[in-house]
């Protein structure tokens, strides 16, 4: 049986722009990781046996120059808006070795910041975090204009396929890169007019299906701390190398 993690990075979200996420997924009864990016009572809120709270640390000011602080602060920060954090994914995927050891150091579990467009399992890597790959992101395909079709979308067994969306792009049905361009300032009673309908399918539509796929084929849901404990008790600590010809 295939599963899969539905992640959705907040990217400081208005309430009533994760809420409308959330009820997409309260009526399909699935799991989820949001990867939060500032204190909200939504998030704070969440039944947290169907829902994990993970960080979305930014760093892009600091790669700017702009920064005023250092990656420790802004990811010790991140970790303490929530109890029970054990993994991040950075805004714009910003990834180092000095990042991630250090996350591991503050008692990280798991990193997801990789995309990797075919199944490919968890593993642990050098530092001991599990980094987990993304098997499909939806700003990514909005730039590259693939359809959003759950229905005919892969979904093989194997390894957990990770899903990285963003309740902002969910909340405009977003479709292609234009109307982020048009409607990222807006209020959410003004976004929501500017709502995206009919063809081309977008974002909140390929949700929708996808979650409507999940139910119907009973493909399991999981959070990415359970797919963090699943390869522990798999593994253990080992660290994953490649076999090497003799």
């Amino acid at each position: 049986m295939p599963s899969i993690s539905l992640s959705f990075d907040v990217d400081w979200a208005p309430d009533e722009v994760l809420q409308d996420t959330l009820s997409l997924l309260d009526s399909a009864q699935v799991k989820a990781t949001f990867f939060a990016t500032h204190r909200t009572q939504v998030l704070e809120k969440l039944d947290r046996d169907r829902y994990e709270i993970a960080v979305h640390p930014n760093f892009q000011p600091l790669l700017e120059g702009r920064g005023g602080t250092t990656f420790r602060e802004v990811l010790r920060e991140g970790v303490g808006m929530y109890d029970g954090i054990v993994g991040f994914r950075s805004h714009g995927v910003v990834s180092s070795g000095a990042v991630s050891q250090f996350a591991r150091e503050e008692g990280l579990s798991y990193e997801s910041n990789v995309y990797v467009p075919s199944p490919s399992a968890a593993f642990r890597d050098y530092d001991g975090l599990i980094r987990i790959p993304i098997y499909w992101s939806d700003y990514r395909e909005v730039l590259v204009g693939t359809p959003f079709d759950a229905e005919a979308l892969a979904l093989p067994e194997g390894p957990t396929l990770t899903f990285a969306f963003h309740p902002v792009h969910v909340f405009v049905n977003l479709e292609n890169p234009r109307r982020y361009v048009e409607t990222k300032h807006l209020s959410p009673a003004e976004k929501v007019q500017h709502r995206h309908v009919g063809a081309p399918k977008g974002i909140r539509d390929f949700l929708v299906e996808l979650l409507e796929r999940t139910k119907r084929e009973n493909i399991e849901t999981l959070t990415m701390r359970e797919i963090v404990e699943r390869h522990t008790a798999l593994h253990g600590d080992a660290i994953a190398c490649h076999l090497l010809r003799t």
